[in-house]
């Protein structure tokens, strides 16, 4: 049986490439949102400090009750900060969700002559932005790693008999540090589509027949208001102000005497730690499962695993995936328990910093290559 796999198809990839730009686009402007947010969050800690440290140092309180008081202040805000993430990252899951898996289906449209179906309604959106209390666990648990950290410093300086400069100091060390993202290339605007007035689940009546690519839209189940919320992600520039702790106050190294100021300057600077990965992962999960489901409502049920290997990845687990389809995937793990045990997963992710692709094929289609130069961005701004 001959596999053709849609990732062949030039008009596919091409597609693809504009659906990575446009999704990465939504994922930076997401980690601003969520840089501002931590920041906001880091400052707040940093006045707390400064108010009250000072009385920890002249004696007019105990030491450990004093502490416990910011330990249990810390608490309360990093909770807050974690559920402000939480509700980021889940807008993020299902903006990226509907961009991939509208786009997929007009990637399809355009290399399969077949009906196709887009279902993108809003229950199906309100699945995806169900909560989501493991996520929610791992983002405590960093936070909570985190606040300990800060204590853990603190105590030294009050031990140590820091001024209030360098106590902050051994807190600032203890926080994630910024690190500056690649550049990357400048995505043409797309402007508003419908009005207010549209339902936020709308169907085209039949007499409203949409062709779409080369075939004909036959199924149409839409969510406005999650698309209204992707359309304005691009119509407008999300910029920060950098308000790092060490830019807002006057911080010295405790080690040297000297002040701190934050290396990076930029807009595109993000925190590198364990929350900005769990964006990051959530974001591709999003993308691939979109595009999946995509494939699969049009009639695609098996996907062939493009292994990314470098650093951050994990041979064990993506090597011998690489070429594979999900079922065959599927029958080695079942034959082979080590393998199983070490990560079952058909399709990816398979872990944290797996970028591994899935590449929908037809055995019984076979795509051709469309005589059309219409981009993604330019149908998209069509509906």
């Amino acid at each position: 049986m001959k596999k053709h796999i849609l990732a062949n198809n030039s008009f596919y990839r091409r597609i693809s490439n504009e659906k990575d730009d446009l999704a990465e686009h939504l994922l930076d402007n997401s980690k601003k949102r969520t840089t501002e947010i931590t920041d906001k969050a880091f400052i707040r800690v940093f006045e707390m400090i400064i108010s009250r440290y000072s009385g920890i140092i002249e004696n007019t309180q105990p030491m450990y009750k004093a502490l416990q008081g910011i330990d249990h202040s810390i608490a309360e805000l990093f909770d807050h900060t974690a559920h402000e993430i939480l509700r980021e990252i889940t807008d993020l899951r299902a903006k990226a969700w509907m961009l991939t898996n509208v786009s997929e289906s007009f990637a399809i449209a355009n290399v399969l002559k077949k009906k196709i179906n887009i279902k993108a309604s809003r229950e199906q959106i309100q699945k995806i932005e169900d909560f989501d209390p493991r996520l929610l666990n791992r983002l405590h648990n960093q936070f909570t790693k985190l606040r300990h950290k800060i204590i853990q410093a603190l105590t030294t300086s009050v031990v140590m008999g820091d001024p209030v400069s360098k106590a902050v100091g051994r807190v600032y060390l203890a926080l994630p540090k910024k690190q500056k993202k690649d550049q990357i290339r400048k995505l043409k605007r797309m402007r508003r589509v419908r009005e207010a007035a549209v339902p936020r689940d709308f169907e085209p009546r039949s007499s409203d027949a949409l062709m779409f690519g080369n075939s004909e839209l036959f199924d149409w189940h839409f969510d406005q208001t999650t698309w209204q919320k992707l359309m304005d992600e691009y119509n407008q520039d999300f910029m920060i102000v950098d308000r790092s702790p060490a830019n807002v106050f006057d911080i010295k190294n405790p080690y040297s005497d000297l002040p701190i100021k934050e290396e990076i300057l930029s807009n595109e600077a993000f925190y590198g730690w364990e929350v900005e990965q769990e964006t990051t992962h959530d974001f591709v999960q999003a993308v691939r499962d979109g595009e999946i489901k995509a494939a699969k409502d049009n009639g695609i049920d098996d996907f062939l695993w493009i292994a990314i290997l470098d650093k951050k990845t994990c041979e064990i687990c993506c090597e011998w995936r690489d070429g594979l389809t999900t079922t065959e995937i599927a029958e080695k793990l079942e034959s082979e328990p080590d393998l199983k045990e070490a990560c079952d997963a058909t399709t990816a992710p398979a872990h944290f910093n797996c970028r591994c692709r899935m590449a929908p094929f037809s055995s019984n289609i076979e795509p051709f290559e469309p005589e059309t130069d219409v981009g993604l961005q330019e149908w998209l701004n069509s509906l």
